[in-house]
């Protein structure tokens, strides 16, 4: 995305008084990535970060599960950038974290997978 086309998307978003610092939720550069699973070992998606620090998210699997996780990660993810880390800080920080019930987890030791742009993170 040009700095022209994210200025232009970003002039419709509204900011608000005490609105949270959020990672930008998409990027055109490179991305490393880690599988979030369920305790039973199931997928429940896959949680990136700009090799830049500057974008992060999460990609749930289809259906309920997937995008209550999502909510999880978000939250997980703002709470992060408010505690001043980058969102490769983010990824590391949360790599190894005990399993939380929406959540999933990432399990410890996962070495993030690389790909050059978010569009080449392999499904969940």
């Amino acid at each position: 995305m040009t700095d022209e086309e994210q200025a232009a998307r970003d002039g419709f978003r509204p900011d608000f008084a005490g609105a949270e610092a959020r990672f930008a939720a998409d990027t055109d550069g490179p991305v490393l990535h880690v599988p979030v699973l369920r305790e039973d070992g199931s997928a429940l998606g896959r949680l990136w970060a700009s090799r830049d620090g500057a974008a992060a998210g999460f990609l749930p699997v289809p259906g309920p599960a997937g995008l209550n996780a999502k909510g999880a990660w978000v939250r997980r993810l703002i709470l992060a950038r408010a505690q001043g880390l980058d969102a490769l800080g983010a990824l590391a920080r949360w790599t190894g974290a005990p399993q939380d019930d929406r959540a999933g987890a990432v399990p410890p030791g996962s070495v993030p997978e690389h790909a050059d742009r978010l569009d080449g993170i392999p499904p969940p």
